[in-house]
């Protein structure tokens, strides 16, 4: 009999190298690499190609004036530079302006957004450690996966937007993990996960205050009919102590500072009408919405996205471990679920976005469902072997298969395919219109921008008012005005008009063009006669922007372009 051949240097025997393999991909690294790779990084794909949208452009603009004027405690109002936007605490201004003044952003689309794009990151590691602790790596990487293809969480208000969702989310994320952790999974290790706690709380509250209300309140749901984490609250009372007076200390100057300065006007602001109106009656009539909104909205996302069954399924496996398990970490989610989305369905206003930090456990709980249906399955089949001895081999590996098909198919492989379309779609008109503007102005020596619209959308003024001469009218319609800006080549300048105004103007035009053009050339300082006919030999183009049309008459009609940002060839 011949002796096995030797194992030359640096190999390894293959019952040897498959229990390291089975070692390393049950360690944490290369399921991290994973979700690095094919959901964190994304995030920053074109990242800064798109034009800014309505709520950015206001918190973009308070970045701007920060770095303008130096004023770093009081941010600024759009369109008003001297108007103060005490609606919320300033950290995230702070976090963005910070890096872009030392020069390690750039001042752009992409700096304005890169952190939110790097929280949007480490919101996914910590959901995938949850997971991972609450029900392998499969659990974790399933639920990462649900949260990333839901595409509102991603592109709305959301993880690639220069807005407060992701601090919001790391604060839950992180902070629920490191709530586990101290009462469950590292309890050697109380004041580390105390701190942690301490610090995504300050991160949420100076972000979006009463968003972050909630955390301390779920942690504490679960931890009063909890009777070892009462008794591990008294032990480490010392440590809780000191972090709620240091993380009280971090917040409260900046509410004195602008109390004092600004007086009792302050609180009206920033608790009046930013929270008791917002959510008792509302301060914009569209975001009343029913009891149910938040729930309803939840189930026909899911349902569109492919994981309303991994959800629901999930939820209720969690339900089944916290009642018949006594499973904290179970528990634990289905309240960081249930009960802020309970909550705020009491109140009338409502936005979907405000449901995204209270999506992760959802997410989580899909993962957990995909994790037991894979894991359960395959340990069945392996420790069935007396019973399948008979079956062939293809039989088994069959069977395997068939087990991996259900699980993969509770994930949304189709919409995470759909996010990485939506990754390329970059449309940027708006920046596009401005720099070309700038340089036909510039040529032409003409400058100025002429607005008549109900309600002025903040990206319009965000993206052009550096151009100069910007005369935002509101709803006051002036016909000889816009007649003058389009028709007359002296004081030609660009119009933007709401939908509603500018089919008002075409019916003035149509009733009494005579009587505009006197008064169009009365404004100019021309006669009359030299206004007259200039309608039809003074060619405009005109642009369908959202909420509006931007209307750009002959010296400017070479800046048109399409949806996407792409100049229009110009007719001669």
């Amino acid at each position: 009999m011949m002796p096995p051949p030797s194992t030359g240097p640096g190999q390894v025997e293959g019952p040897r190298a498959a229990r390291a393999i089975r070692r390393l991909w049950r360690g944490p690294w290369p399921w991290l690499v994973i979700v690095l790779v094919f959901f964190c990084l994304p995030l920053f794909v074109g990242l800064g190609d798109t034009d800014l949208e309505n709520d950015e452009a206001i918190y973009s603009y308070a970045v701007d004036l920060m770095l303008e004027n130096g004023d770093w405690l009081t941010p600024r109002s759009i369109p008003e530079r001297d108007s103060a936007f005490l609606e919320k605490p300033p950290l995230k201004f702070w976090i963005v302006a910070l890096p872009i003044k030392l020069g390690l952003l750039p001042h752009d689309e992409f700096g304005q957004r890169f952190w939110d794009a790097l929280f949007g990151g480490i919101v996914f590691l910590y959901v995938f450690a949850i997971g991972r602790r609450l029900a392998g790596p499969v659990c974790g990487l399933a639920a990462v996966a649900i949260l990333f293809s839901h595409g509102p969480v991603v592109f709305t208000h959301g993880l690639r937007s220069n807005e407060m969702e992701a601090c919001v989310m790391l604060c839950y994320a992180g902070g629920i993990y490191h709530f586990l952790a101290w009462r469950v999974w590292a309890p050697d290790r109380p004041r580390r996960h105390i701190a942690a706690m301490a610090v995504f709380f300050v991160l949420g509250f100076m972000t979006k205050f009463v968003a972050a209300l909630f955390l301390p309140l779920v942690c504490a749901a679960v931890l009063l009919p909890d009777r070892v984490g009462r008794m591990r609250l008294v032990r480490d009372w010392r440590a809780w102590l000191a972090t709620s007076v240091a993380a009280t200390a971090v917040i409260a100057p900046w509410f004195v500072y602008q109390r004092v300065k600004v007086g009792d006007g302050f609180w009206a602001m920033i608790f009046g009408s930013q929270v008791w109106q917002r959510f008792t009656a509302s301060v914009d009539p569209t975001h009343l919405q029913p009891w149910n909104y938040y729930f309803s909205e939840l189930v026909h996302q899911f349902r569109g996205e492919g994981v309303l069954v991994a959800a629901a399924g999930g939820l209720a496996l969690l339900l089944f471990r916290a009642i018949r398990s006594r499973s904290l970490p179970a528990a634990t989610v289905l309240v960081w679920a249930a009960l802020p989305l309970t909550l705020m369905s009491l109140l009338t206003s409502k936005l979907y976005h405000y449901t995204y930090p209270y999506q992760a456990p959802v997410a989580l709980a899909g993962g957990c469902l995909v994790a037991a249906l894979l894991e359960g399955g395959w340990r069945l089949l392996s420790t069935s072997r007396a019973r399948l001895s008979r079956w062939p081999g293809a039989r088994i590996t069959a069977a395997r298969a068939a087990v991996v098909l259900v699980a993969v198919a509770l994930l949304p492989l189709s919409a995470y395919r759909n996010q990485w379309t939506r990754l390329h779609d970059n449309p940027h008109p708006l920046r596009t219109m401005r720099d070309c503007l700038t340089r036909v102005m510039a040529f032409h020596g003409k400058r100025g921008f002429y607005v008549e619209h109900e309600s002025l959308v903040h990206p319009f003024y965000y993206y052009f008012r550096d151009l100069g001469g910007w005369v935002d009218r509101g709803y006051a319609p002036q016909d000889a005005t816009v007649y003058r800006a389009l028709y007359v080549p002296p004081t030609q300048q660009p119009v933007l008009l709401s939908p509603k105004r500018l089919a008002e103007f075409e019916r003035a035009v149509q009733t009494d063009e005579a009587t505009l053009i006197e008064r169009a050339a009365a404004k100019a300082g021309l006669s009359p006669d030299a206004v007259r006919g200039s309608r039809e030999i003074e060619p405009m183009a005109s642009v369908p922007v959202p909420y509006g049309i931007i209307l750009l008459p002959r010296p400017f009609r070479g800046c048109a372009v399409d949806s996407q940002g792409r100049l229009l060839p110009t007719r001669r």
